[in-house]
């Protein structure tokens, strides 16, 4: 089992702040935002380190960096976008690819309906794909089954909040993916979600704005509308 959770005093902050069902659309962003951009720099605590000789005013001494190249963010839309975003603030050379997959709300089975992830993914040494919520762990182990028969290596799922049968999902399919969450809620409702939770993460991010997401490596941009439609537009 390869689980591991990040003990933040200040995630726990926000993340209290976004359980609670009456803060407003733009507090629960504000919070959010918060969150994301301290969990890249939390990040560097599962990357590789590279030794390197350097000068300092007085002598040479081997100094530790960071690897933070070659990194590949995966967003699974539409939720996980403004997480990869907060997360690229502090890992500004990584690349993002975006994935939609969609939930059914009847069985919980995921259905895929946009792919964007590079053919080869061999050059990555690290692929993180970042997840506000982890409930029944299907649409984590569909974008993992997808990243593997690409030559993906070095995966970590990294979850805000996440239910335990989303987490032994991944570890029982995905034994050698690292799982990093911030909170372990202890159950999944009728409906798949997660108890306590915080309700549909999407839902109260976004609201009801159009979204315009941007697919830079294949040159399109995703667009969502307030009535749940879906389309994708060329930029060639």
């Amino acid at each position: 089992m390869r689980t591991k959770v990040i003990k933040s005093k200040f995630i726990e902050h926000h993340l209290s702040f976004l359980r609670q069902k009456d803060l407003s659309c733009s507090s629960f962003q504000k919070h959010s935002n918060q969150i994301f951009s301290h969990l890249g720099q939390e990040l560097y605590n599962f990357l590789p380190i590279t030794t390197k000789k350097i000068e300092t005013p007085l002598t040479e001494m081997e100094a530790n960096f960071v690897d933070s190249n070659n990194i590949l963010l995966v967003a699974v839309l539409r939720s996980a976008f403004p997480m990869c975003q907060g997360i690229q603030k502090s890992l500004d050379k990584s690349t993002l690819a975006v994935i939609d997959i969609k939930r059914n709300e009847t069985t919980a089975q995921p259905h895929l309906n946009y792919d964007g992830i590079p053919k080869n993914l061999s050059k990555y040494n690290r692929i993180v794909i970042p997840d506000p919520m982890l409930a029944t762990g299907g649409s984590a182990c569909m974008t993992i089954d997808i990243l593997k028969k690409r030559g993906a290596k070095n995966i970590i799922y990294l979850s805000l909040i996440s239910a335990g049968k989303g987490i032994n999902y991944i570890n029982q399919q995905h034994p050698d993916v690292e799982v990093i969450v911030c909170a372990m809620d202890p159950s999944l409702n009728q409906q798949s979600y997660i108890v306590p939770g915080l309700g549909d993460f999407g839902d109260r991010y976004f609201t009801n704005q159009t979204l315009h997401i941007p697919d830079t490596i294949n040159n399109t941009t995703l667009i969502y509308q307030p009535n749940g439609q879906f389309t994708v537009q060329s930029n060639s």
